[in-house]
């Protein structure tokens, strides 16, 4: 399933579309990251889908991952666990009008070579994007600890316990 390049269709009243990567450590631990502008949410790497660059979800994934903690996944090494509908939360102006944001979440082990270093924009108007903070937790911690994360995240956990456990990260 590894380097999979989704067709995946949606309806038009998507707000806009958000690829996503889980990276998992040798500890069987995934990296959180939690921006500035997210209202204290925890949540993994990813970000909006750049269409007039014609992005794929897994294109959209590697590189917000790369822009928020500078980390390098080749396509190859990522696989799609997950996609769901998310409705919009929290104080997002698109809640009322019940529009729906379509996220691809892919899973990959990371490359313990390589360092974090955390987004920090220079341009003040980007500045609210810059990663905060980060931190490694089991995914069973989310649960028992009552992250605050995106709904879809939290239904997602199950495939990435799967995941861990299949690759032999248990």
């Amino acid at each position: 399933m590894k380097n999979q390049q989704e067709n995946l269709e949606f309806p038009v009243q998507a707000a806009y579309f958000v690829g996503s990567l889980v990276l998992v450590n040798k500890k069987d631990e995934i990296l959180l990251t939690k921006e500035r502008n997210n209202y204290g949410i925890w949540t993994v790497p990813g970000g909006e889908v750049d269409y007039k660059d014609k992005e794929q979800f897994l294109d959209t994934a590697i590189r917000e991952t790369f822009e928020e903690v500078g980390i390098s996944i080749e396509k190859n090494n990522a696989e799609l666990i997950d996609v769901r509908i998310s409705y919009a939360e929290g104080d997002n102006p698109y809640k009322e009008n019940e529009i729906f944001i379509p996220v691809a979440t892919y899973i990959a082990e990371f490359p313990e070579e390589q360092e974090i270093k955390l987004k920090r924009s220079e341009d003040e108007t980007e500045r609210k994007y810059d990663v905060e903070e980060y931190a490694w937790m089991k995914p069973d911690e989310i649960i028992e600890k009552k992250i605050k994360t995106h709904k879809n995240f939290i239904e997602t956990i199950p495939k990435i316990k799967k995941w861990i456990k299949d690759n032999d990260y248990v």
